[in-house]
């Protein structure tokens, strides 16, 4: 026997929402902020995961390019420093590279963090330092942008991605 339905609801498809037709039956359509993004943005993310696939870091890649730079939207950040679809500090950059800091290498360094390819390289060997450093993937994380709430804002993003990676991997 069916479900007795004391308060049927009108279908919402212009809200994103999925209904069976009962109060308390809906829910809401979780991979609806990774369908909004733009080819653009799920070239970026595409990238970041290929790109960190080799140290099996393909989701952490594309959760921390979505989170910093929305995928690849908003490429320059903290006032100036960082760069690129990962916000990478040219400061950073540099000091990995053996660079010494000056206003011309800033400026040089940022310039090439901007190129998803040469950043997306960059991300990955700093990610790959801070996992070697720290041993667990939470340390890697919050060492990436220095601090428990970065983990936390990147964790469920993360999720996110894997769960709905048919909207922006194919598979």
């Amino acid at each position: 026997m069916g479900m007795k339905c004391h308060r049927p609801v009108l279908l919402a498809v212009s809200l994103g929402l999925i209904f069976s037709g009962c109060v308390g039956l809906a829910k809401a359509n979780s991979c609806a902020p990774i369908e909004s993004l733009s080819r653009d943005q799920v070239r970026v993310l595409s990238y970041a995961y290929y790109t960190g696939a080799q140290e099996d870091l393909g989701l952490t890649m594309a959760a921390i390019a979505w989170h910093e730079s929305y995928a690849g939207k908003i490429i320059v950040g903290d006032k100036g420093k960082s760069f690129g679809a990962y916000h990478v500090m040219a400061t950073t950059s540099m000091w990995m590279n053996g660079t010494r800091d000056s206003f011309d290498n800033f400026n040089r360094e940022a310039t090439k963090l901007l190129d998803l390819q040469y950043g997306s390289g960059q991300a990955l060997k700093y990610l790959v330092k801070m996992r070697d450093k720290t041993t667990t993937w939470k340390g890697m994380v919050t060492s990436y942008n220095g601090g428990s709430s970065y983990y936390y804002a990147v964790k469920p993003k993360l999720k996110l991605l894997d769960k709905c990676r048919l909207y922006w991997l194919g598979d």
